[in-house]
């Protein structure tokens, strides 16, 4: 936990999906932890999320959907993936390789970034970061 008591909580891809369609679990889940939290996201996130709007068909859907993601990132501290991010992304693929465990290869940079900036939780739907016994995952 950083100084002055504030949670460093990492918005996942799947969250960040639901918070541009105003899906109202996650944004009352987020709007719960706002007043103790600062909201963060990765580089790799930002990339899935631009994956996902560069394959609309339609160029006016990609422009809105551009312009509601850069307004949400405005609100959000973006971490970027560096050495030290891959070091412990590599660490975690060894583990659960060796448990028989995998998940997907972003997953892995996510988790890296996660602890190599000393978030406290990353919040997110989907259950695959709850494999990665250090770091705690708060689900919507």
């Amino acid at each position: 936990m950083e100084a002055g008591g504030s949670l460093k909580i990492l918005l996942d891809t799947s969250v960040l999906i639901d918070i541009l369609k105003g899906r109202p679990e996650t944004i009352g889940k987020i709007e719960g932890l706002k007043n103790r939290s600062e909201f963060y996201t990765s580089s790799v996130n930002v990339y899935e999320i631009l994956r996902g709007i560069r394959s609309i068909k339609v160029k006016v859907d990609q422009k809105a959907h551009t312009i509601a993601f850069d307004t949400l990132l405005v609100n959000l501290k973006v971490l970027n993936f560096d050495i030290e991010s891959s070091e412990k992304a590599s660490w975690i693929y060894s583990d659960l390789k060796q448990k028989g465990i995998k998940i997907d290869e972003n997953d892995y940079l996510i988790a890296g970034i996660y602890l190599s900036n000393g978030i406290d939780a990353i919040i997110t739907r989907d259950r695959h970061f709850e494999s990665i016994t250090q770091l705690k995952t708060i689900r919507c």
